[in-house]
């Protein structure tokens, strides 16, 4: 116990020394400009200015990429400028020049039957890359969640970052709904899903089984397989029967001390991912992002903020300096909750797993759930009995 006590309290110094160094620091250049044109259609035009809504709301929920300001249309530029509908690499040059952007998407919708379909394209001054899209046309409204993970897919194989795919395997199951979305049907015991990259929580269902929900991490442009057994409503199991333990002995101690540190790590987890999406808010907040892209570059906006340097149309910097301290003293919290736990949760779960099993006559064994992304990770562990 003594060495397990060092360990945790280098941990801790360590991980302090390394939050010393706040996310809130980096410089807004980490990000790149992009600037989405209002797309052209002569068939589709309520259905082009969803799309067009859609994507800027796809850079906004991108990780690399900040929206541009202003509000551009593909046909009012190309007439402004003297170009073609479609333009060529002169005209495209002049349109990055004139809404101040060297990355821009802009492209066409018309509508094909019942569907709309369609060519986005991203202008980078180089040579550019383009992609198609297709779907129905009674997807009209910018706020729909399927019309946005539509535009998330398209920016994401726009700018290199291709959605992940997730395969589902269930015998049980009937349907799949992500994140509240429409459900899919299983086909075959299988449920194929290309999703952006980023948290998604799914939901199964089938006839006479309690709903079935995960939190997942989809990885950009990687693919993965989940198998996941239903489990019956209550009044299903053993027709209805009482389900417990009867071993006529206490618990064993080692399962109890594991258990009790599987406990405390996942609740310590749970303050590392707390900590984590209050720095991300933070982060997000409109009024530290006015601040943050009036600072000069190169600048730390919390060392500006402190300063007590003031910008036209931007929050008062102390306002900003408090924001500053409180994500410091969260990020600081993320990593020595997330080393604690993950260390504490790991030999309370070596625990309960070399314990000597012992008779019982009616137990399930533990699942363990784990998920690793950009933002972080996750350690769940299910016990029914």
């Amino acid at each position: 116990m003594r060495v397990l006590a060092r360990a945790l309290a280098c941990l801790v110094f360590t991980l302090t020394l390394l939050s010393s160094h706040s996310a809130l620091a980096q410089s807004k250049a980490e990000k790149q400009l992009v600037q989405v044109l209002t797309l052209y259609s002569d068939t589709a035009y309520e259905q082009a200015e969803a799309l067009s809504i859609a994507l800027k709301r796809a850079v906004d929920r991108s990780g690399g990429w900040t929206l541009g300001k202003g509000d551009f249309s593909l046909e009012v530029l190309t007439a402004a400028l003297g170009c073609k509908t479609t333009p060529d690499e002169a005209c495209l040059q002049k349109i990055s020049e004139r809404v101040k952007s060297k990355h821009f998407v802009w492209g066409s919708l018309e509508k094909q039957g019942k569907d709309v379909v369609g060519t986005l394209h991203l202008y980078d001054g180089e040579g550019g890359k383009e992609t198609q899209v297709k779907y129905s046309e009674n997807l009209s409204d910018a706020s729909d969640e399927t019309l946005l993970q539509i535009a998330e897919v398209a920016f994401a194989d726009l700018v290199g970052t291709a959605p992940g795919k997730l395969v589902i395997v269930s015998k049980q199951a009937k349907t799949v709904s992500v994140d509240g979305a429409a459900p899919t049907s299983f086909v075959s015991g299988r449920a194929e899903l290309t999703l952006p990259g980023g948290e998604h929580t799914i939901v199964l269902r089938a006839p006479g089984f309690g709903d079935e929900s995960r939190d997942i991490t989809v990885v950009q442009g990687q693919s993965a397989e989940l198998e996941i057994a239903m489990r019956g409503t209550a009044a299903a199991v053993d027709g209805g029967g009482e389900v417990g333990f009867d071993t006529g002995k206490p618990m064993n101690t080692k399962k109890v001390i594991g258990i009790a540190g599987m406990g405390v790590g996942a609740a310590l987890l749970v303050g590392a991912v707390y900590s984590a999406i209050k720095v991300n808010s933070i982060n997000n907040d409109d009024g530290f992002d006015r601040y943050r892209n009036s600072v000069s570059e190169g600048e730390d906006v919390c060392d500006s903020a402190d300063a007590g340097k003031t910008f036209v149309g931007a929050p008062d910097p102390s306002e900003i300096s408090d924001q500053c301290s409180s994500a410091s003293t969260f990020q600081t919290l993320q990593f020595v909750f997330a080393g604690a736990g993950a260390v504490i949760g790991g030999v309370g779960a070596y625990l309960f797993l070399t314990a000597d099993d012992e008779p019982h006559t009616a137990s399930y064994a533990p699942r363990f759930d784990t998920a690793v992304g950009p933002r972080g990770g996750r350690f769940r562990v299910t016990l029914s009995f």
